[in-house]
């Protein structure tokens, strides 16, 4: 899957490609997705798998984070975003496509998260790079503590809180 301001970089899909003739068909893979201009922060962070049995992510510690970055190697990860998503036409057949009911936000966490659910692993793929626009984000301060606000139109922000809140009802324990 690509939007229309994704552009992989020439080596994403043999690299993509390489990864995938190691696994099961029945697995979620994804790209590691860069903002430009050439900010060489990850997009989407790396946090760990998902335990469907504890309804967690099973969080990576900073020491296998910082690892993961400087190998560069693939990774099970909680969700992948369906920007550069890539699987095998059975992994559709097991568990379905994405809901349209979330179009705008969450709809990949959702549906690798339903991957998880059902026994499929979700990929993260590091060496298939896709360069992709940045949100636009806003620091606040608020004394000692500081929290990033993603900065989008009321009618986006409306459907981001609801997939969000739809998505952690379904797929985590309370308290999480």
């Amino acid at each position: 899957c690509l939007d229309d301001d994704g552009v992989p970089d020439i080596t994403a899909f043999s690299e993509m490609l390489t990864e995938i003739n190691k696994h099961s068909k029945l697995t979620v893979f994804g790209t590691k997705i860069i903002p430009t201009p050439s900010d060489e922060k990850d997009f989407w962070p790396i946090l760990g798998a998902y335990n469907k049995e504890k309804k967690i992510i099973e969080k990576l510690s900073s020491t296998d984070i910082s690892r993961l970055k400087e190998s560069q190697e693939a990774f099970a990860t909680n969700s992948v975003a369906l920007l550069g998503l890539f699987l095998h036409r059975d992994v559709i057949n097991k568990i379905g496509y994405p809901n349209i009911n979330l179009f705008l936000s969450n709809d990949d966490v959702d549906f690798c998260l339903r991957a998880w659910t059902n026994g499929l692993n979700v990929i993260q793929v590091q060496k298939s790079i896709i360069r992709h626009p940045p949100m636009k984000v806003r620091t606040l301060n608020f004394g000692f503590r500081k929290i990033d606000v993603i900065i989008m139109p009321a009618w986006k922000l409306y459907y981001f809180i609801r997939n969000n809140i739809a998505v952690n009802k379904l797929y985590f324990s309370k308290g999480t």
